[in-house]
């Protein structure tokens, strides 16, 4: 038995992915009633017309009167086609764009909450690129191609019945000129699909450079590289019209193709109907409405290329939003909630060891064992990849840990719901999240019914009132994307200002205080002193003056815990400790 081959098997599996949005479709029955109802009353009056202009030609010879019926039917006929033809694209088209509103929303709801392995397999401009240009896509199928696929399907039905109804001789002609307009769609929807597919791929790499050079515009022009990214940027969209232009190039000629097929056929058809009247066999009038049911079965199975080139560009779209639909979480997810233990540690390491996914050849944390009390100020110190980080996502399961266990109030985190685990995290990292909207916003995002008293009272807490309200619009002051348009030590006060508001038990600070001025650091530095009175803080840090009222430091090195203790112990007891120490204060411990 013959196999068949793999470019069919993936064009087959592409127009399967279609079938993902049906259920997106069936959640509005009376749309998708009316659509059907406009299609069906459109496609009829289309039918009717062509009879009744038949007639109109066989009573020629007839007095005014035998005519009106027929012209009054023909009106009717034209005025239902019109309302129809509104009904069909009104519908048609909500119907459309209120599921792919669903799908974009859907597919980025289930997206935004993947775990970190997700991400670093998918470039976030591929994936904005396919919630935009995908989406489009498909939603440009359903509200305007399979609307009229629909409509031309019924039209070329109904007008094979009618040419038999007229002359089934001539019927027969047309029918065997059909494969001819047909088969060549089996075979050049391959490579339509394959090009529409490589002008995509070349269109995301274009767009997450593009969306990437953007967002660190400065540093492009601090190096020089404006010219670099520039010849990047334009030869990935310079494959992108490749790619289109050889789908335009294959496309059209199907087309020249089938408008050379379909009206060679209907002169031929008209050439020997002609014959047949003459010789009596047919009167003019059935010649005329057997031409009109010609000319819309020929039109209609033209348009089919039209639609299958359609067709094929949204099953490739179709089949990329599906992988995004299904991409799998690879946490082991559980719905328990958070059952505190009686006395235990606050959060406890045992034993844990971590790889990334994407680098399992390097051991990033290995045998790493940690229990800090509620209340406490814990802080982690080492060099730069020695694991400190790590210990935070894993801590608020971004990434699963490979050995060992982590427990939140005695409890194992993998048991415990992702929102509960995480609603006791205020995490606020070296580069501070910032979204481009108001100071009101970025602070409230950590709880977004806060009240205006509530925000402001958390920006005092964290010395942030201070500059906002120095500002022209107050908290209601844009920060552009980024934070652009604030400091560095103001996005760090602002972001602070965001988990005082949270009141979650547990703050992580990563770094918090590393690329800050000395005044902005004093200022993080008071604020933090306010939030270790009613919070545990574990903080990563290499400023030692973070380090050195902590009430219990860990040194990490090389994803191993080597040393805990007070500074005071580790400065005699830990040379890595010491070493860092020295190399803050210029001069060694005795300054200290």
């Amino acid at each position: 038995m013959r196999k068949a081959r793999p470019e069919a098997k993936a064009s087959a599996k592409a127009f399967r992915e279609l079938r993902v949005f049906i259920p997106f479709i069936l959640k509005y029955p009376f749309w998708v009633f009316m659509t059907i109802m406009s299609l069906v009353i459109t496609a009829l009056s289309n039918l009717i017309v062509p009879f009744f202009a038949g007639r109109i030609f066989d009573v020629l010879g007839s007095q005014i009167g035998d005519l009106r019926p027929y012209f009054i039917f023909a009106i009717a006929a034209l005025l239902i086609m019109g309302i129809g033809g509104f009904s069909r694209i009104y519908f048609s088209q909500m119907l459309a764009f209120r599921v792919i509103t669903d799908i974009r929303s859907h597919i980025f709801g289930h997206v935004i909450g993947l775990s970190r392995t997700f991400f670093d397999h998918n470039r976030s401009g591929e994936i904005t690129s396919r919630l935009s240009g995908d989406v489009r896509d498909v939603g440009f199928i359903m509200s305007s191609t399979f609307s009229m696929a629909a409509r031309q399907l019924l039209v070329f039905i109904g007008g094979l019945f009618m040419l038999f109804y007229t002359s089934p001789s001539l019927s027969w002609m047309v029918l065997l000129v059909l494969p001819l307009v047909i088969m060549p769609m089996a075979v050049f929807s391959r490579k339509l699909r394959a090009y529409a597919r490589k002008a995509h791929d070349s269109f995301a790499e274009a767009s997450s450079i593009g969306s990437e050079a953007i967002q660190n515009a400065t540093i492009v022009q601090s190096y020089d590289k404006v010219g670099f990214i520039r010849n990047l940027y334009r030869g990935f969209n310079e494959e992108h019209f490749s790619s289109h232009k050889k789908r335009i190039l294959t496309y059209a000629s199907i087309a020249a193709y089938f408008i050379i097929c379909v009206f060679g056929a209907v002169i031929f058809v008209f050439w020997t109907g002609a014959n047949m009247v003459v010789a009596g066999e047919m009167s003019q009038g059935m010649l005329v409405q057997f031409i009109f049911y010609a000319t819309m079965v020929g039109g209609a199975a033209q348009s089919f290329s039209d639609i299958w080139g359609d067709l094929t560009r949204a099953a490739g779209a179709a089949e990329r939003l599906a992988e995004l639909s299904k991409s799998e979480e690879t946490l082991l997810l559980k719905n328990e909630p958070l059952a505190p233990q009686k006395d235990a540690p606050i959060l406890e390491l045992k034993n844990v060891g971590f790889t990334y996914p994407l680098r399992k050849e390097d051991r990033v944390l290995e045998d790493v064992s940690l229990s800090i009390t509620q209340g406490q100020t814990f802080a982690l110190v080492g060099p730069s990849g020695a694991g400190k980080s790590t210990i935070f996502q894993l801590l608020m399961r971004h990434y699963e840990a490979d050995s060992g266990e982590i427990r939140l109030n005695g409890q194992d985190i993998r048991d415990i719901s992702l929102s509960n685990l995480r609603q006791n995290f205020a995490y606020v990292s070296q580069d501070p999240a910032v979204f481009a909207m108001s100071i009101r916003d970025n602070i409230s995002f950590a709880k977004p019914d806060a009240t205006d008293e509530e925000i402001k009272a958390a920006a005092k807490s964290a010395y942030a009132d201070e500059f906002i309200s120095e500002l022209k619009d107050g908290y209601d002051s844009q920060v552009g994307e980024r934070g652009v348009l604030l400091s560095g030590g103001q996005k760090a006060r602002m972001v602070l200002a965001r988990a005082f508001l949270s009141d979650a038990p547990l703050l992580l600070l990563d770094e918090a205080t590393a690329s800050l001025d000395a005044q902005s650091e004093a200022y993080i530095q008071k604020a933090v002193e306010k939030l270790s009175k009613t919070r545990t803080v574990i903080a990563i840090a290499h400023r030692f003056a973070t380090v050195k009222s902590a009430d219990v430091i860990a040194v990490v090195e090389k994803g191993r815990i080597t040393e805990t203790g007070s500074h005071s112990q580790l400065i005699k007891k830990s040379k890595t400790y010491a070493d860092l120490a020295k190399m803050q204060f210029l001069g060694g411990v005795d300054k200290m």
